[in-house]
């Protein structure tokens, strides 16, 4: 084979194996999206336990905690989640995640979790900026319901 037949037989394959990696399309979540969860948080290891409530949300490919949003608990912004695992074959679906969320000094919370019907729980981990184990998480809880609004009868 010459050169010009080698150098376009790579361009070929490259062509190729391009559009088959760009045309990969991030598979969009139906089944987390607009979900919001109360759950109950266990700090584990250490003397004390300590326990608090949280509300997990899932909106548009993101995860958002309520209460580590405040600026007292670590003030995290709303990070990237992804569904890694469904199994919607059984009466209740099951759901794996992954999730990170960070604050403004570079310190993740790392999610780990599974949905089954309308119940979840799963781990956080409290990393440091240099991904050192601050602490760890359990929690466990209910999809919220969503308030009817009321409507008078005439």
């Amino acid at each position: 084979m010459n050169t010009l037949n080698k150098y376009f037989s790579f361009l070929l394959i490259f062509l190729i194996n391009a559009n088959i990696v760009f045309a990969q399309k991030k598979v969009k979540d139906t089944y987390l999206n607009k979900k919001s969860y109360l759950v109950e948080v266990t700090m584990t290891g250490g003397k004390k336990k300590k326990i608090f409530s949280e509300e997990i949300g899932f909106t548009s490919g993101k995860i958002k905690s309520k209460h580590f949003m405040l600026g007292d608990n670590g003030g995290f912004i709303q990070g990237d989640y992804e569904v890694t695992n469904a199994d919607t074959t059984g009466e209740a679906r099951t759901f794996d995640f992954k999730a990170s969320i960070k604050n403004s000094k570079d310190v993740y919370l790392i999610y780990e979790g599974t949905v089954y019907g309308d119940m979840i729980d799963g781990k956080i981990v409290w990393e440091t900026s240099k991904h050192k184990v601050k602490s760890e998480m359990t929690f466990t809880g209910t999809v919220k319901e969503k308030v009817q609004k009321y409507v008078p009868a005439e």
